[in-house]
């Protein structure tokens, strides 16, 4: 079920990991909440990496991710920071970094986008509908925010004394991709 949405979100068909998909036909498909929570914190390294390369990656790097692609960061995160396997640590790291820098291109595009939805404002009039996609625009930047704090918090928890080298290690590589982006 992961291939097929993560080939749905590569063909533009989705553009989020959400309980309601939305197509660019109109159309909506309900999506099972279990799928992929279950998939995130499968057994299996391949499941896992598919799951975070369709949450991190996207073919729009100017679109923010979705409240339920942060609410399934939020699950993954602490589960993968245990993991053991070398390559999985990697991949790991690099999806994570890729989604920062998504979240930054896509936080720079949304900026820029609101200076000239206000300068049109300005001059034409003010429009309630770009008004409203201002105001959800800018609650997903919130959301993106939130979420990045949370991240730091958790990660620098996860330096204490006496933590195992494994998550020590992926902590800090994280701590520095969010540095760099």
């Amino acid at each position: 079920a992961v291939s097929v949405l993560k080939c749905a979100k590569g063909l533009d068909l989705i553009s989020r990991v959400e309980e309601e998909l939305k197509c660019p036909e109109g159309e909506c498909v309900w999506l099972d909440k279990v799928v992929p929570r279950s998939a995130i914190v499968s057994s299996l390294d391949s499941t896992r990496v598919e799951t975070l390369e369709l949450l991190c990656a996207s073919w729009k790097k100017t679109s923010l991710p979705g409240r339920g692609e942060l609410d399934l960061l939020r699950r993954a995160i602490p589960v993968e920071l245990t993991c053991a396997s070398m390559g999985f640590r990697s991949r790991f790291v690099t999806l994570l970094s890729k989604f920062f820098e998504r979240i930054l291109i896509a936080t720079r595009s949304a900026r820029s986008r609101r200076r000239a939805d206000d300068r049109w404002r300005a001059e034409h009039g003010k429009g309630r509908e770009a008004k409203e996609a201002a105001e959800d625009e800018e609650a997903e930047l919130r959301e993106c925010i939130f979420f990045l704090i949370w991240l730091r918090g958790h990660l620098s928890r996860c330096l204490y004394p006496g933590a195992p080298v494994t998550r020590r290690q992926l902590a800090l590589d994280l701590l520095v991709a969010m540095a760099r982006v």
